[in-house]
């Protein structure tokens, strides 16, 4: 009786473990020159890349904390990787230097 579930454990170490490392490499990235944001984003080895014009996008905070920036109809989450105090201060830094634009 023993075999089988130590195989099941392993079956499940190995499952987290492959879940782990695939999720590795996630990140986010967000960089403001020239009149841009530009929002880059690693999720499950998928790149995305989003940029928005500085005078139009705007940051929408949500009741539960979580963020996004929004222009023209699209919507991009951002500090998900933030825990709730690096998401405050993500929010204001941007807003800042959003203001510091003259937008």
């Amino acid at each position: 009786m023993i075999i089988p579930f130590a195989g099941l454990e392993i079956a499940a170490l190995s499952a987290a473990a492959w879940w782990a490392a695939r999720r590795s490499g996630d990140f986010e990235r967000i960089a403001l020159d020239d009149g841009r944001i530009t929002v880059e984003t690693g999720h499950g080895g998928r790149l995305e890349r989003h940029e928005f014009h500085t005078g139009w996008a705007r940051l929408v905070t949500a009741a539960d904390g979580s963020m996004a920036l929004r222009s023209h109809g699209r919507e991009i989450v951002i500090g998900r990787y933030c825990g709730e105090e690096s998401r405050k201060v993500l929010a204001r830094e941007l807003r800042d230097r959003l203001a510091a634009r003259g937008f």
